[in-house]
């Protein structure tokens, strides 16, 4: 995606009309020599955008939130708008950070840009979109330039373990492989460096594919359930046809490897316009990747892989092996030996903060599962445990999601349950009425912090007990993202 070489001074009043390279640009007024772009937030992802704008030899302009002298000295922030400033960026910060878009030629935006964090946000940019401004992501660059083919995994939950195996997989082939998108990096920063023969792997989330009109060559979805509604009035209509953009792109000559377990996913698989390819875990398929005989295999046409057993995956739970069918599914299209495909299953080590185990004291053992922030996320956690006596921590801030499954799973699995922080209230009430009768009653304590909730988990568990943090909430009330969150639980566990 190239600029406009040309941009303009004053608020846009004028008619737009469509550039050849994409990008709206205005039909008159005073031009100045050089191209215009701004970019709103910093971070990960703005940070990249500035650098690429410059590199494109634009005026750049970074719009921040924070006062400049509390910018200049943020620990993470303070080396970018340095390195920025140097480079040639103006910024504008504090309060007035959201004035003056409508000069610029191009704004270029974060994925969180609508989310419910930053409200003040939606008016600024509806009124850029509605002037016809090309609002452009990392990601809609990116999608228009990449030389390589792309693979693009997506869903609630799993997308991130998804997209590490996959990227170990296919790094066992010939082809140089590059993973990123929501999963750390930032894909333009290494634009310039891939070719045609090179593979690309992206983490794709509903508010990055929001602002995508391609789909991947590959694309995967691992599950649909709800999340993020806050940001959709509630609606979970759009939030499923945000996720669905993955594949509404897609031609009869790409893959799409759905989920066959998931009700939504499933349904995909028959109205997708590319080539289904479903993973199963709980049916046999024809076609596909699936678990036989406690096996993962894969089948398509008269080939058959047979991969590694299940209980080997060294990802613990049902909901990992569902990643590692869907992974699987992946490496098999690519080309990969099923061979180089077990390999990689066996070798992959979970991420931080995924059912990590961080150690055990006094015969308790305890599991760092902060990145579970949805109740979905948290009910797979738990089945990862059958059969084992367990003291959940769940808490933050609620993302107003439904909590009757996770409520049901914890009065089956769980001998206790702590919740703490900002939704400790909503969750008590939501966990004493799961809705069925139980054989036993489950014990529900209320912390303010997670490092009461710890405290209680300690002196309440017992020999062979597990204290699970899985909380099913953001972390927005008392740290900055579930990371921090997950490092905190472990510094108190290592105090033991």
């Amino acid at each position: 995606m190239s600029l406009p070489k040309m941009t303009y001074t004053e608020s846009y009043t004028e008619s737009y009309t469509e550039s050849s390279n994409g990008i709206l640009g205005p039909t008159s007024g005073a031009a100045r020599a050089t191209p215009s772009a701004v970019v709103i937030g910093m971070g990960v992802e703005g940070g990249s955008l500035a650098r690429y704008f410059l590199k494109q030899g634009a005026d750049v302009t970074v719009h921040h939130w924070m006062p400049l002298e509390e910018l200049e000295d943020d620990p993470q922030l303070g080396p970018q708008y340095r390195e920025l400033r140097a480079a040639g960026a103006s910024f504008s910060t504090g309060d007035a950070y959201l004035t003056g878009l409508t000069r610029h030629a191009v704004v270029g935006i974060l994925q969180s840009a609508f989310t419910y964090k930053y409200p003040e946000n939606r008016a600024a940019l509806e009124e850029v979109r509605d002037l016809g401004i090309p609002l452009v992501t990392n990601l809609s660059i990116f999608f228009e330039q990449c030389p390589a083919p792309m693979i693009g995994v997506t869903g609630t939950n799993g997308k991130s373990t998804t997209t590490e195996m996959v990227a170990g997989i296919l790094e066992r082939g010939s082809r140089q492989v590059w993973a990123g998108g929501n999963l750390g990096a930032s894909p333009l920063d290494v634009l310039d460096d891939l070719t045609p023969d090179d593979l690309v792997v992206l983490e794709l989330s509903n508010y990055q594919l929001e602002f995508l009109d391609e789909s991947p060559w590959l694309a995967a979805v691992t599950n649909i359930a709800p999340d993020h509604l806050v940001d959709y009035d509630g609606d979970y209509k759009a939030y499923k046809a945000a996720k669905r953009r993955i594949i509404d792109f897609q031609s009869r000559h790409d893959w799409a490897v759905l989920n066959h377990d998931d009700p939504i996913t499933r349904a995909w698989l028959t109205a997708c316009q590319a080539q289904p390819f479903p993973f199963s875990r709980q049916t046999t398929l024809e076609s596909g990747a699936c678990v036989r005989d406690d096996r993962i295999v894969v089948i398509r046409e008269d080939d058959e892989l047979r991969l590694c057993q299940v209980n080997a995956l060294p990802a613990r739970g049902g909901h990992n092996v569902e990643n590692a069918l869907c992974a699987a599914a992946i490496g098999a299209l690519s080309g990969i030996p099923g061979g180089d495909i077990a390999s990689a299953l066996l070798e992959y080590a979970p991420g931080e903060h995924r059912l990590e185990f961080v150690g055990e004291w006094s015969g308790i053992q305890f599991w760092n599962d902060s990145k579970s922030t949805t109740p979905a996320s948290t009910v797979a956690a738990l089945r990862a445990f059958p059969g084992r006596s367990l003291i959940l921590l769940a808490g933050g801030r609620d993302k107003g999601l439904p909590w009757g499954e996770l409520a049901r799973i914890i009065n089956e699995a769980c001998k206790e349950v702590i919740v703490f922080g900002e939704a400790r209230d909503t969750l008590a009430r939501a966990f004493a009425t799961p809705g069925a009768e139980l054989a036993t009653e489950l014990t529900i304590k209320k912390c303010a912090t997670l490092d009461e909730a710890v405290e209680t988990a300690i002196r309440d568990a017992g020999v062979g007990d597990i204290i699970l943090l899985s909380p099913a909430c953001t972390s927005f009330d008392a740290f900055d993202n579930y990371a921090a969150r997950g490092r905190h639980f472990k510094e108190l566990v290592s105090l033991l």
